[in-house]
């Protein structure tokens, strides 16, 4: 009866973990792409002394990076200056979002 408990374990424990998603593999949608780079892609801001970083299309980015066809030029508290072939913008926080220090 054992033998029998284990081959069945065995039978349907690989196909059930197929089933799940891998955390740690890339983002099978390449969501690094300038498509998408709006304000409502604009999840937060982080401006510290020695470090300034936004998380945009769930990709956590900073100053100087190239997120596709984007290149992030300033990150300031609520809002990031972009630049793409058609010229800059800035992606601002929708109010709700934007948390004010105590």
């Amino acid at each position: 009866m054992a033998a029998l408990l284990l081959l069945g374990g065995a039978a349907t424990g690989p196909a059930g973990a197929s089933a799940l998603a891998d955390p740690t593999a890339p983002n099978p949608r390449g969501q690094r792409g300038a498509q998408g780079v709006t304000d409502e892609g604009l999840t937060w801001t982080r401006v510290t002394e020695n470090r300034r970083e936004a998380l945009i299309n769930g990709i956590r980015v900073t100053e100087g990076d190239r997120l596709g066809g984007v290149r992030i030029l300033r990150i300031r508290h609520g809002a990031v200056m972009i630049e793409t072939a058609s010229g800059r913008s800035t992606l601002r926080l929708q109010p709700s979002r934007i948390k004010q220090r105590p």
